[in-house]
């Protein structure tokens, strides 16, 4: 497997991105609007990265739950905004705000379950039923943390003052969602290391580890807040490190092949046996087949066939001299199979006239043996030694009438 050079600088410019994030969070520094860019900035690339999985990611599946994880990931930078820098001194709606957050906190490690789940699933398979009980339990998890202030097992605030401002108290059912949280996040990605171990190249075995090691540093350095201590603030908030983390670790289950996408398709392209080129909306060349010369040299041989496609066109050339050829093939047939149609007529009206005859034929003689014996009657006669007296006339006259009444009557009964 060999990663090309446009996905090598994409994942570069993206990691330089998010890497700014923390370089611009240093630089802003006490002002007003720091927290706020740092989260529509990451909110940017979330963004950006979920029009490219739109674009490349072929299974409905996983394509869908992956475009949910950037929705929810969009989910969390907007309630930060809202919570920090839209409503301050609003109390209430900030508080309900931070535990409006558990819900794409909550979503976030589900999302990212199922997919690994799916990857290399047929989609013919369901999957077992208890893997639905997940939703059920982060649906009641978050129902415990919007109705914190009903009951306080999430939050509670011993100094009466109902803010996150630090004097608020874990409770037991903070401890119970966290743990779900980072477990499922843990199954997700030992779930996609085991099969990343049996399905990509040894060579690429590892890469999954590298979002996995960057957030353990995070988290684990997290309490010690260094960053604070060293610039004065915080590089990353968790949701921006979070996003970082998930959004690495399905891009490297992209590129490693673990999730199919539309790519290499360029050099399926060059390689095909057609005489083709890919433009763009401008009409510039983008790709095209091997031993093609764009535009097109004009040729009688060749016909310049066009259609549109997303983002530009495709032409090809289409060989119209085979295609002449074949038409005076086939004119050639037609003219063959015409001379032969009306030699096969001239045959047929042969025949017939020919059996009309052999039939006229054998009536005739039919005839000519039934009334033999009234001719040769007339011919004696005619021929007797005494000559032909009244009583032979009359007679001869009599078996003529017969002859003539006897023949037509067979040449009627043959018509019918």
């Amino acid at each position: 497997m060999i990663i090309a050079k446009v996905t090598k600088r994409n994942i570069a410019l993206f990691t330089a991105a998010f890497l700014l994030c923390g370089v611009f969070r240093v630089l802003l520094y006490r002002t007003d609007f720091t927290l706020c860019f740092s989260s529509l900035y990451c909110g940017a690339l979330t963004v950006a990265w979920a029009s490219t999985v739109q674009r490349r990611v072929t299974n409905r599946t996983l394509r869908r739950l992956m475009l949910w994880v950037a929705v929810t990931l969009l989910m969390h930078f907007v309630l930060q905004v809202a919570r920090h820098e839209l409503f301050t001194g609003q109390v209430v709606l900030q508080r309900y705000l931070w535990y409006s957050m558990y819900l794409p906190m909550t979503a976030q490690p589900i999302l990212c379950f199922y997919i690994a789940i799916l990857i290399y699933r047929p989609e013919s398979k369901p999957l077992p039923r208890f893997h639905w009980l997940l939703i059920a339990v982060g649906i009641l998890l978050l129902l415990g943390a919007l109705t914190n202030d009903l009951h306080f097992w999430m939050k509670s605030f011993p100094s009466g003052y109902m803010d996150d401002d630090g004097r608020e108290k874990s409770e037991w059912l903070y401890y119970v969602i966290t743990a779900f949280q980072f477990g499922i996040y843990a199954i997700a990605i030992f779930t996609i290391l085991g099969k990343s171990h049996r399905y990509v190249p040894s060579g690429y075995r590892w890469i999954p580890f590298i979002p996995l090691l960057i957030g353990v540093l995070y988290f684990a350095t997290y309490p010690l807040d260094i960053g604070s201590k060293l610039f004065s603030t915080r590089l990353y908030q968790m949701g921006e490190m979070l996003a970082f983390c998930v959004i690495a670790t399905l891009e490297v289950c992209i590129q490693t092949g673990m999730i199919p996408v539309n790519r290499g398709y360029e050099k399926l392209f060059s390689a095909a046996p057609l005489r083709a080129a890919i433009l763009d909306g401008s009409g510039k060349l983008v790709y095209h087949t091997a031993d093609v010369v764009y535009p097109f040299p004009p040729s009688e041989d060749d016909q310049i066939v066009s259609h549109s496609i997303h983002g530009g066109s495709v032409a090809y050339l289409v060989d119209v001299a085979r295609a002449r050829d074949l038409n005076e093939k086939l004119e050639e047939v037609a003219e063959q199979m015409e001379a032969r149609n009306a030699y096969i007529a001239e045959e047929t009206r042969i025949k017939a006239e020919r059996a009309e005859l052999e039939m006229r034929n054998r009536l005739y003689e039919r005839i000519s043996i039934l009334i033999d014996p009234q001719l040769n009657k007339i011919e004696r006669l005619l021929n007797a030694p005494e000559g032909c007296d009244r009583d032979a006339l009359c007679k001869i006259a009599v078996l003529k009438a017969y002859v003539k009444r006897r023949s037509n009557l067979e040449l009627l009964a043959a018509s019918d």
